[in-house]
């Protein structure tokens, strides 16, 4: 993602990301990457979960009295991205032109907003499928380690930056 931001000119990133254990690790491997391609100082917010909409109206105000404004906020959920975009555009700012947004999850309103919203898509099919199989091995008795399963994600850039 990091890499999406920097190759698309955007400079001042603004993160929003929520306070869990998940949305931590994307937000350090933004930063870790962010700062390895030679990217500049970031801001950022994080917001309780579940993450809404009205704490994105809440984020923006804040982020509007920020000395160096974002050219581009990356959010945690397509949420969060949604709520930015209606306040950018109640104050008058053009996105992605004036400021940029993406979002997390490819929900069904991150290809209805207008203008749509750059996203990241994870497969949760896949997601509740392995679930399921590590659910199922625990039930038989089938002894397994904690792991992390890497599912891997696309990025799916659409008009809002």
């Amino acid at each position: 993602i990091a890499r999406f931001v920097l190759s698309r000119g955007y400079r001042h990133p603004h993160l929003v990301t929520a306070d869990g254990t998940r949305a931590r690790l994307r937000r350090d491997g933004f930063v870790e990457e962010w700062q390895a391609q030679g990217g500049g100082a970031l801001t950022e917010t994080t917001v309780a979960i579940p993450s809404t909409f009205g704490q994105a109206r809440r984020v923006f105000s804040e982020m509007r009295r920020l000395d160096q404004q974002p050219d581009i906020v990356v959010c945690g959920s397509d949420s969060l991205a949604q709520g930015i975009i209606v306040e950018a555009q109640a104050a008058g700012l053009r996105v992605p032109d004036q400021l940029a947004v993406m979002g997390f999850g490819n929900s069904a309103i991150a290809g209805e907003m207008r203008p749509t919203i750059t996203t990241v898509d994870i497969d949760g099919a896949r997601i509740a499928r392995e679930a399921i199989a590590a659910i199922r091995s625990h039930s038989a008795g089938v002894a397994s380690e904690h792991r992390s399963i890497d599912v891997g994600f696309r990025l799916i850039a659409r008009e809002s930056a």
